[in-house]
């Protein structure tokens, strides 16, 4: 406690130059945050597909077909066609479904009294449930129907969309049996999370461009998509929380994610290969981490030097105080060496001098921080901080703290307490 006391004082003796310390330590401790945050707004995209991509397997984006709608097949090509692979393998879809509001918060908003059709996008539940794209307002949904036996669904706002958080939609889902439309309750869907139109979104038909990226597994503003104009109305649901979601005409032109259960033949390979190139586009899973990670990484590449290049000025600066606090506490520590204090005793006062400074300067980048999270450009950070954040953070704060103590640690070790008495 005595060391800390002693810090202290070194502290006080200078204060607004040890202030100015604390601010840049502050900022360097922001900026680095916001910069794993901003890197991490594209793990983000990755999250739902990791699994996949360390698999061994194909994603496949089949090619428009006369039978076959964009979202409809009436004759259950596409599922033959999935049953046709060889080997022991999984394919993982979403589907399309045409929703039917029935008197809802949808129907005043388009002026409309009787009904309002619009889009719902059902993921493949594996995926689902680990999408967590920054939103407008609210959460994700749950997989399942919630406690009310209510379906939860994160929605794509629309250009004149009035549809909000906590809204409940009474819908009905149309389906194509025997050649005929009709129309089954599947009861209340509830807004849990909004989208902006101009943001990303995750989507079910993969872009079928020269990226071949994570990226191209989204639409929206961040994915590139410039003609995205906002104009539909789409539902992110879970095929898991509604049976009839899992519509095996509803697969359409969705996009497949293929995966071997058990290691294939050459024969299995070579012909499943084939087969899915010859009708569509095939990316191995291989190729879609590679091109995907070097996408991801690109984020840390930009920002690196340039929270190394304040790192360095921080740490130049914290170094010369601790050296000037040590400089000019030497006479002070040779009278507490001639008092039974040894030179470790002095090194522990630098050490509480330069913890002193970093806990003030925490502090104040926790104050930066709480301020921060009260502009609206918080929102487009809240859902990025993860762990590497608080690893960030610690790794920082004990660089600082090590390297700060090399130059006391020198000149206390190299001087004479009787001859720095003397001298000063």
């Amino acid at each position: 406690m005595k060391y800390i006391k002693y810090g202290f004082y070194s502290v006080t003796r200078n204060p607004l130059f040890n202030i100015l310390i604390m601010i840049e330590i502050a900022v360097i401790l922001v900026v680095c945050n916001l910069t794993v945050a901003a890197a991490n707004s594209k793990f983000v995209l990755m999250a739902p597909y990791d699994d996949f991509a360390n698999s061994d397997g194909y994603i496949y984006i089949p090619l428009e077909n006369k039978k076959i709608s964009v979202f409809y097949d009436p004759e259950l090509i596409r599922d033959n066609f999935y049953k046709s692979l060889k080997g022991d393998v999984t394919v993982r879809y979403s589907y399309y479904v045409s929703a039917v509001s029935v008197k809802s918060v949808l129907n005043d908003a388009f002026g409309f009294n009787d009904r309002v059709v619009y889009e719902m996008y059902a993921f493949d539940e594996e995926f689902f449930s680990k999408m967590n794209v920054p939103l407008l307002d609210g959460r994700w949904a749950s997989t399942k129907r919630n406690e009310k036996g209510q379906i939860e669904a994160v929605v794509v706002l629309d250009k004149s969309s009035k549809v909000s958080v906590g809204d409940v939609i009474h819908t009905k889902i149309e389906r194509v049996i025997d050649g005929n439309i009709t129309q089954n309750d599947i009861g209340d869907v509830v807004v849990v999370g909004t989208i902006n139109y101009d943001s990303y979104y995750p989507d079910i038909r993969m872009k079928s461009g020269s990226k071949k990226d994570v990226t191209d597994l989204y639409t929206g503003n961040y994915a590139g998509d410039e003609s995205s104009g906002g104009n539909v109305q789409i539902f992110l649901v879970s095929a898991a929380a509604e049976e009839l979601f899992q519509d095996k005409q509803n697969i359409g032109q969705s996009t497949a994610f293929i995966t071997y259960n058990s290691p294939p033949t050459d024969e299995e390979r070579k012909y499943n290969y084939s087969l899915l190139d010859s009708s569509g586009d095939t990316i191995t899973s291989g190729n879609f981490k590679k091109h995907s990670y070097e996408y991801l990484l690109e984020g840390y590449k930009k920002f690196l030097p340039i929270l190394l290049g304040v790192f360095v000025i921080v740490i130049a600066e914290l170094i010369c105080s601790v050296a000037m606090n040590t400089k000019k506490q030497m006479r002070n520590y040779g009278i507490y060496f001639l008092c039974g204090c040894r030179w470790k005793g002095c090194l522990k006062i630098s050490l509480a001098y330069s913890a002193i400074i970093l806990v003030g300067g925490s502090l104040l980048g926790a104050g930066l921080f709480a301020a921060f999270n009260i502009t609206e450009y918080s929102k487009m950070f809240e859902q990025n901080f993860q762990m590497n954040n608080i690893s960030a953070t610690l790794v920082i704060f004990a660089v600082m703290l090590v390297v700060s103590l090399i130059i006391p640690c020198y000149m206390v070790n190299k001087t004479s307490p009787v001859e720095t008495i003397k001298e000063n």
